[in-house]
């Protein structure tokens, strides 16, 4: 939720130390950072995730941040129907706010019937922030609150546990321009005919300092889009994989027209051209990976190819 105020995680990263092949089985320890390696830097702003060797320290750039105001609203399966103008409206509204505001949008399944959305924005902003988003209160019977309070205690907040291990299918996709209302109402249908009540999908507001970085300036591409897109729905036994899985890829199938690219930390073995992930800074990817993996030792579904 802070990427729109301070960029990405990667974006602040000024340091790696990392273990890398040499020789035919041999491995040396590099220090990279701006003046040493820096191509390796540039890659590993977006491109790392073991494609090149293995980080064993990483520095990256802090920022100061003390109070921030939280906001959650939920509306439950009497309010479901609405869930195509939520949606709407959020898009209208989050990713062109002050860049102080980090939203999300969440929907699952008409079975579940639970939408939500929540952000932090950074100061003690009750009443603007609420002004901001009654446009989207305003819509069916929502339970909103609105703290402040230290950002420890947000980030405590969000930091929800994790959920036990289960067999789950997700994808992703960058969604460049709003979603027009034939989109609206794809989104509307796959979470209406969803197999597995516990579909969902999960929206991150974009833009701010994400947006005014260059796409080529790091690994990481997908900085002009409104915001962030990922589906998933997970299932409990055997005779529910197939349908859950196919859910999931019908629903990349079917956004296609109205979006771009995909997520890499969000993999999916479906996607076999890796310019999904890295756009025009595949090719430079691959120049980096030659150089310091030319052996190509660290290999995986969907690494970064020599060629």
């Amino acid at each position: 939720m802070l990427a729109r105020s301070m960029g990405l995680a990667s974006d602040n990263l000024v340091g790696v130390e990392m273990v890398i092949p040499s020789g035919k089985q041999g491995a040396e320890v590099i220090q990279i950072d701006e003046n040493n390696h820096a191509d390796l830097l540039w890659a590993c702003r977006g491109g790392g995730g073991g494609n090149f060797g293995i980080a064993t320290s990483f520095t990256f750039k802090i920022r100061p941040i003390s109070t921030v105001t939280i906001y959650e609203a939920t509306w439950g399966s009497a309010d479901w129907q609405h869930v195509s103008e939520l949606l709407s409206v959020w898009q209208s509204l989050t990713p062109s706010a002050d860049d102080q505001l980090g939203s999300v949008f969440n929907a699952n399944s008409q079975k579940d019937g639970t939408i939500t959305s929540s952000g932090l924005f950074i100061g003690s902003q009750e009443t603007p922030l609420r002004q901001l988003l009654q446009p989207l209160f305003g819509i069916g019977t929502p339970k909103v609150t609105i703290q402040t309070m230290p950002y420890l205690d947000a980030w405590l907040h969000f930091a929800a546990p994790p959920d036990p291990p289960r067999p789950d299918k997700f994808s992703s996709v960058w969604v460049y321009d709003a979603f027009p209302p034939e989109a609206l109402e794809t989104v509307h249908r796959f979470l209406a005919n969803a197999p597995i009540s516990q579909a969902n999908i999960w929206c991150l507001s974009w833009g701010g300092e994400v947006s005014r970085i260059p796409t080529d300036a790091t690994a990481f591409y997908h900085r002009d889009a409104q915001f962030y897109m990922e589906w998933d729905s997970p299932w409990t036994n055997d005779t529910e994989e197939g349908p859950a899985t196919a859910w999931v890829e019908q629903f990349r199938e079917a956004l296609q027209p109205y979006v771009n690219g995909s997520y890499i930390n969000v993999p999916d073995r479906s996607i076999t051209d890796l310019r999904v992930y890295y756009g025009d800074n595949l090719a430079r990817l691959q120049e980096v990976k030659r150089m310091y993996d030319p052996e190509n030792v660290f290999h995986f579904e969907q690494s970064i190819p020599l060629t």
